[in-house]
């Protein structure tokens, strides 16, 4: 009886053992692609940073004839946390 214990528990060391490996395995594969997957995410965020470059946006619009602007205005901040007022819409007359 003890002789048929002591194996049950051997082997039952053995199959956890063996789990383990398997599971170890996985991780690693997980992990093999987990840092694929990232390095194919930082390209993708560089070449959009990339593309909103203004240097590229002026480069672009030079292709389709685009000009630069006369003057430059900043728009004032808006606060978030109220409305704003309404809107005082004139319509043009017909000419």
């Amino acid at each position: 009886m003890a002789v048929a214990l002591l194996c049950a528990s051997l082997l039952s060391i053995v199959v956890g053992h063996a789990l383990l490996a398997q599971g170890q395995l996985r991780m690693g594969h997980v992990s093999t692609e987990l840092t694929k997957a990232k390095a194919i995410n930082r390209s993708i965020v560089l070449g959009v940073a990339k593309g909103e470059t203004p240097a590229r946006i002026s480069e672009e619009a030079g292709a389709y004839h685009l000009v630069a602007p006369t003057t430059i205005l900043q728009l004032p901040s808006v606060s978030l946390n109220q409305a704003l007022p309404p809107l005082k819409v004139t319509p043009v007359s017909a000419q």
